[in-house]
């Protein structure tokens, strides 16, 4: 969806996402992310986003990260 790892940490933390539906988002993101800011900034451009969900890849480099967006109502 984006190029983050081009993308510098403000240009990340500028990005937003936004549903009028719920729907649960999967976002496959490099450990290096964790350590750079990246992961929390891409994981907060989701503002309708309930708690994150973070599953380890056995073998990987990447976690998964998994949340419910919700609608206001």
């Amino acid at each position: 969806m984006t190029g983050a790892d081009f993308d510098t940490i403000e240009d990340v933390r500028a990005i937003r996402f936004s549903t009028s539906r719920p729907l649960r988002v999967n976002a496959l993101l490099p450990t290096r992310f964790e350590r750079n800011g990246k992961g929390a900034a891409i994981r907060a451009s989701f503002s309708q986003a309930d708690a994150w969900t973070r599953t380890e890849i056995p073998q990987s480099d990447y976690q998964l990260w998994t949340s419910d967006l919700r609608i206001a109502r």
